[in-house]
């Protein structure tokens, strides 16, 4: 199954692997908003566009992209593990430790940002802590993401029967809270109870 990067038709349930790529996607988009926000204003006063660019990409960190997290490490590292490929193994140990340093970062990111948007201005030392640990992370997803995307993914297409694909998709469907035939543009988002949610 070749994953299509970047590709504008979304993946479904029962694409989870092209599923998984197209979240990366939102990552990397949210993550670029939460630079441009920190680079144009340097800290100081939010108008209302930034605000609202600035409150949304924290709210994705925070509620979408740990369902991301989980539908890999809940849901497709232990399905590959299962299948003792050295080769899957190897990639999986480096992801793992990945999301690891990937969530404090985001951690610390949410912390500053939100910060930011109570107090309306961040101090010289806060901005330069939190573009140092955004540029970081665009460092890190880069390498992370390209591993995934380019190496595991395909992998996994090879060592998956489409009954364990299915079971992942129906996993990250519920994961969500919707339908396992939920229709494009809400698959990569949180549980619809989280109000507000970035899609």
């Amino acid at each position: 199954m070749a994953i299509q990067i970047g590709r504008k038709a979304e993946g479904s349930f029962r694409e989870p692997l092209q599923l998984l790529s197209d979240c990366h996607r939102r990552i990397e988009r949210f993550l670029q908003e939460l630079i441009h926000v920190a680079e144009q204003t340097q800290g100081d006063g939010l108008n209302e566009a930034y605000r609202d660019e600035l409150d949304t990409a924290l709210r994705y960190f925070e509620n979408a992209e740990p369902l991301h997290t989980a539908d890999e490490e809940v849901s497709l590292f232990p399905r590959l593990r299962a299948k003792k490929n050295e080769e899957a193994d190897r990639i999986i140990a480096t992801l793992e430790a990945d999301h690891d340093v990937v969530g404090e970062l985001q951690r610390r990111i949410g912390q500053i940002g939100r910060k930011w948007l109570e107090q309306g201005y961040l101090e010289k030392q806060e901005l330069r802590e939190l573009l140092e640990k955004l540029y970081f992370l665009r460092t890190t997803y880069h390498q992370h993401i390209g591993i995934e995307d380019r190496v595991l993914f395909p992998v996994a297409a090879t060592l998956l029967s489409a009954e364990e694909l299915e079971a992942i998709g129906r996993e990250m469907a519920d994961r969500r809270g919707v339908s396992f035939d939920t229709p494009p543009g809400t698959r990569c988002a949180s549980r619809r109870a989280k109000q507000g949610s970035p899609k």
